[in-house]
């Protein structure tokens, strides 16, 4: 239960984001997965500390937040956050990725910068841009994550063996 409020997941299910609930397999049957949970936390704490243990749960948090962000259009034809809670997903992406400017953080996702002779221009996306960008965004901070993950644990065992 406090991991779940540090990562702003306390009373969420798998169903409440949108990268998790596309399959329509949510539950296992014969798996528990409070069990799992704490099997997996252990056995990352024999390679990690609290702090990165703390930090690889962060930032999946973050990427399941980032996957409820969903773009409509305003009464201008402008790109806008939108999902049943918008302003909750992306206040809780930008306090996981620790960043302290949510419109700098929207404008990055619903937007791209041109230059044109050294200097930049925004321009601004389609919803499906807008939501590939963001996706994008996502599976490339997880396979940064999975990697250094991989390479943590090879260092790990390598030192082991010496």
């Amino acid at each position: 239960a406090e991991d779940k409020e540090l990562w702003h997941l306390a009373g969420k299910t798998p169903n409440d984001f949108q990268y998790l609930n596309h399959s329509g397999c949510i539950a296992i049957p014969g798996v528990n997965d409070t069990k799992e949970y704490a099997e997996l936390k252990e056995a990352m704490h024999t390679l990690f500390d609290d702090t990165q243990t703390a930090e690889v749960f962060r930032i999946l948090a973050g990427i399941l937040y980032l996957g409820n962000i969903e773009f409509t259009l305003d009464a201008n034809d402008e790109v806008v956050a939108g999902c049943a809670n918008p302003a909750e997903s992306l206040s809780f992406v930008c306090a996981l990725f620790g960043l302290s400017d949510e419109e700098a953080a929207f404008k990055a996702l619903a937007n791209r910068t041109n230059f044109i002779r050294g200097e930049a221009f925004l321009v601004p996306l389609t919803k499906q841009q807008a939501s590939d960008q963001r996706d994008g965004l996502a599976k490339a901070t997880y396979g940064r994550l999975f990697n250094w993950l991989v390479d943590r644990i090879n260092e790990n065992l390598c030192t082991e063996r010496l």
